[in-house]
This record gives C-alpha cells, structure tokens and sequence, in this order.
C-alpha cells in the first residue's frame, strides 16, 4: 500500500499509528488530519518509515503548530 487516508479517524492515536508504520513500509501518502496523534506519534512514525513524502496532519488536535516541522525536517511534504 503506497496511499492510506486515516482523515477524521480520531481513534487513531500513537499506538496505532506505530502499528501501521510498521505494517506498511513503503507507504508514501498518508492522511493523519484530525486523528489523536502527538508530537511522539510523528517523531517515531518518521524515524520508522523512509518512504513517506507527504503527510497530511490537518486538524490534529494534540499536535502542536510547531510539529510539522518535525515532517519538514525530514523532507516530507505536509
């Protein structure tokens, strides 16, 4: 799976998100806006997943304004 789109599942929190990172390795999409994740969630799913190129983070309440650098830093359009 190289898309996935998690848009508005707010049962999605850190865990899962670990769970996913995993499962889908060479995932390059992915769609996080309004889920639970947190800053934690985003450092370890990035550390984890050398695909991504773009991740969505819209609208997740436990996120900080400043967190999407944590995806610019490492290259990942957000």
């Amino acid at each position: 799976m190289r898309k996935l789109n998690l848009l508005g599942c707010t049962k999605v929190e850190d865990e899962g998100l670990k769970h996913i990172s995993a499962q889908f390795k060479f995932m390059e999409e992915l769609d996080l806006g309004g889920t639970n994740i947190t800053t934690v969630g985003l450092r370890d799913l990035v550390k984890s997943n050398s695909k991504l190129n773009s991740v969505s983070i819209m609208g997740c309440k436990k996120l900080n304004n400043s967190d999407d650098q944590i995806l610019i830093r490492s290259k990942i359009n957000c």
